[in-house]
Formats: C-alpha cells, sequence, structure tokens
C-alpha cells in the first residue's frame, strides 16, 4: 500500500446493493476458497472476532451480476506533515 503524501487528497466510495444468497457465515480465514463459495452457498460472510483471525467484517460475492452500483461518494481529506 502506498502511504500518503501531506496535502490535500480526493477519495471516492463505491455504494452498492448486493444480492446475498445463501451466505456461509464463519469467523475463519478462508484464504483457500478460489473463485466461488462453498458448495450449497453463493456467498460468503467473514465476522471479525475479538482475538480471532479476522480483522473486519466483510462479505464477499462471487456473481458479478449480484452486485448493483448506485451511487458513487467522493470526500476531501487533508494529510498535515508531521
Amino acid at each position: 500500500m502506498r502511504k500518503l503524501k501531506p496535502g490535500q487528497h480526493i477519495r471516492r466510495m463505491l455504494l452498492c446493493k448486493v444480492a446475498r444468497g445463501n451466505v456461509y457465515r464463519t469467523a475463519d480465514n478462508m484464504d483457500d476458497l478460489q473463485g466461488a463459495a462453498p458448495e450449497g452457498y453463493d456467498s460468503v460472510y467473514g465476522d471479525a472476532q475479538k482475538g480471532g483471525a479476522l480483522n473486519f467484517d466483510e462479505l464477499v460475492v462471487y456473481k458479478e451480476e449480484a452486485v448493483l452500483p448506485f451511487a458513487i461518494v467522493e470526500y476531501r481529506s487533508t494529510k498535515r506533515s508531521r
């Protein structure tokens, strides 16, 4: 990851509606999945637990048609030099 230089920065975030389908829930890191949810599931929800393997909650869907972008949020931030 690149470090930001001091100064003004513009960021954009894409907001999407997601059809989750049948969700496989886990608190484990499932880095062995290669492009598909476990059999019988459409997506994987990683539930971060205190002291667990995941740092943040996340939802992974595997079909492009399950995601519908509907807005772009643009915001500015300023990084100050130390």
